[in-house]
């Protein structure tokens, strides 16, 4: 009987989950660790409760299919610590239901997920419910299906955190809006962005919660991130010139552009990302872009050609950047966008346009003074580059983008990133001018937005007409301008009709030109904003 006796206690002592659980019960009781000689008193006493309650100890493991007044006394245990539905009663039958919500709160507590209620579970559950009704401090790892009042903790810590949605409830219930929270907050913290609240996690927010914002030590920040790092990202952003859009502490397509805008400028890599070196240059921008100055690294190679890799190529892609003819990522291999770049450079320089960067190429581009990326509040500073297209970003294309609004040529948002809308402008410029219609702001078509003031000098002759039956955007620009002028009163949707041949009629009568309804170069130059 001795040996039955230490054996049950060695089996309470030795199990490594309710293991707190019964010591402090020792300790509220004032109960120390047994000795031989109580063990023998009550040896015979316990031993003989084993033998009679031996059915009952096996019993005392619950599982789906079973039944009776335990059942309902467990599914009860489980409502008061917040795992079993209180909407639903307890039947006293272990269903689906039973069974989920013990694997919940054995997840919760770091136990054998099964959804058996066997004797660890129980332990740890009648602990907690001698508790408060509800895990106590003690908890360690919370993760999705948890649910109980530290939940309900952690929920109210990730709210002043400004990292869980202010319009959502704390409802003690770690969903995926709580699973989401976690993981952004683990991620603005520089911790493991598991969406688990663990030791660390918990430590973290224990330490942020008590002001209503958080400053974390943030290393990166990245599109779908979001939180007072982001925050404060967009405003240095903002007092940077690159960033016009709202400030909402998340990190979308309008912020990630804005950052690849600073980057460009400040001669980092265009990633998008505000890494620690984007954070870094940021924090030292009080006002507007003050970009890095450009040194012209010599690049040491005789020729490069695609499928070379390594540091020359490295430096070829950085100093086509510089000259504003390359957009791409700088990878040091040489793969199809930089043999793009090195043909159309080769092209803008008359050189044979084989898209190897061969010697005279390579000459050609160290004695090209480097773009400076500075921005222009007018619009009319000459565009700081060889040649734009769709995919490229920054500076340049902001320059594009405005020159050709000045010009009635675009109507779009001026973004700095060269997309469809400037694309089709470009397009509509070039086809207006007789150049061949790519969509590329080439060098051809660089110069000639440059000299383009359509206020009767001699380049508003290359101006091809506009009539009826016309449709594109330059019909759309002039619907827009005979509106502003009260002459046409219909929709501006770029189609040249007889409405918008009446109106422009009525204008040329009025400003003295011959009444064609014809929109020529003398009318364009005519209807051109006077500075």
């Amino acid at each position: 009987m001795d040996t039955i006796a230490y054996l049950h206690l060695e089996a309470i002592y030795a199990d490594p989950q309710p293991e707190s659980c019964q010591l402090r019960l020792f300790e509220q009781a004032n109960w120390k660790p047994p000795s031989s000689a109580w063990i023998s008193l009550v040896s015979v006493i316990l031993a003989l409760s084993i033998i009679t309650t031996t059915a009952q100890a096996e019993a005392a493991v619950f599982r789906r299919g079973s039944r009776g007044s335990q059942v309902a006394s467990l599914q009860n245990d489980l409502k008061v610590t917040g795992y079993f539905p209180n909407r639903v009663r307890s039947t006293g039958f272990y269903g689906s239901i039973t069974e989920s919500s013990v694997k919940k709160f054995q997840r919760a507590r770091a136990l054998r997920v099964d959804g058996i209620a066997g004797p660890s579970t129980l332990a740890v559950l009648h602990c907690n419910d001698r508790g408060s009704g509800t895990i106590t401090s003690s908890v360690t790892r919370l993760r999705r299906g948890s649910r109980s009042a530290a939940v309900s903790q952690l929920q109210n810590n990730l709210k002043t955190a400004g990292f869980f949605p202010q319009n959502v409830r704390s409802t003690g219930f770690y969903g995926p809006v709580t699973e989401n929270a976690v993981r952004k907050f683990q991620q603005a913290r520089g911790l493991r962005a598991d969406g688990v609240a663990g030791g660390q996690t918990l430590s973290a927010l224990a330490g942020t919660s008590g002001s209503e914002t958080i400053q974390p030590t943030v290393t990166q920040l990245r599109s779908g991130s979001s939180g007072p790092a982001v925050t404060k990202l967009q405003n240095s952003l903002r007092a940077a010139g690159v960033y016009s859009g709202p400030v909402t502490g998340y990190y979308g397509r309008l912020t990630q552009a804005a950052v690849r805008d600073f980057q460009q400028a400040k001669a980092l890599p265009v990633t998008g990302i505000a890494d620690a070196n984007t954070l870094s240059l940021l924090q030292g921008t009080s006002g507007s872009i003050t970009p890095a100055p450009i040194t012209t690294t010599p690049i040491a190679a005789a020729q490069l050609r695609r499928g070379n890799s390594g540091q020359s190529v490295t430096q070829l892609q950085n100093r086509m950047r510089d000259l504003g003819v390359y957009s791409g990522p700088v990878t040091g291999f040489y793969g199809e966008l930089t043999e793009a770049a090195i043909r159309n450079f080769q092209r803008s320089k008359e050189l044979p346009a084989t898209g190897i960067a061969d010697a005279n190429t390579l000459a050609a581009l160290q004695n090209v003074p480097a773009v400076s990326p500075t921005r222009t509040s007018s619009g009319t500073g000459a565009i700081a580059a060889i040649e734009l297209r769709q995919g490229s970003s920054g500076a340049a294309v902001t320059q594009l983008q405005t020159r050709m609004k000045a010009i009635g040529a675009y109507t779009g948002p001026v973004t700095g990133y060269y997309g469809r809308l400037t694309e089709t402008a470009v397009r509509n410029f070039q086809q207006s001018r007789g150049l061949p219609t790519t969509g590329i702001a080439d060098t051809n078509t660089l110069a000639a937005l440059q000299g383009n003031t359509l206020v009767g000098g001699s380049t508003a002759s290359a101006v091809i007409p506009l009539r009826l039956g016309d449709s594109n955007s330059r019909v759309t620009s002039l619907q827009k301008r005979l509106v502003a002028l009260d002459y046409y009163r219909g929709q501006t949707n770029g189609f040249f009709d007889r409405n918008t041949e009446e109106a422009l009629k009525k204008y040329q009568q009025d400003n003295g030109l011959p009444a064609s309804g014809i929109a020529d170069a003398r009318t364009f130059a005519s209807l051109a904003p006077q500075r």
